[in-house]
């Protein structure tokens, strides 16, 4: 790559750091939902998988990826995030109507 030049893939980092951001800020205003007397142990409960998710997700993927390949590796992992976000929806909408 010649200097100067920016490639596609740095242009996209800033967006991808954004879109993170969000969804655990979304995350973080879910467990503020949570009644006080419960608070501690969803928060207890939001950061310890977190860092689990942080420190075993790029161990099992970096296993899984040689296997399956880059492209299907993310094509998993937009099926997982679609199955999260509906599993999702499906709970906060049968809380909401149990309130």
């Amino acid at each position: 790559m010649l200097p100067g030049t920016a490639s596609h893939a740095n242009d996209t980092l800033p967006l991808l750091r954004a879109v993170t951001r969000r969804l655990v800020v979304a995350a973080l205003e879910r467990v503020r939902v949570t009644s006080d007397a419960r608070l501690s142990v969803a928060n207890a409960t939001f950061y310890m998988l977190l860092d689990v998710g942080v420190g075993v997700g790029p161990i099992l993927l970096g296993i899984v990826a040689p296997l399956i390949g880059y492209a299907n590796l993310y094509l998993c992992m937009a099926v997982v995030g679609a199955l999260a976000l509906a599993l999702f929806l499906v709970v906060a909408k049968t809380e909401k109507g149990a309130r």
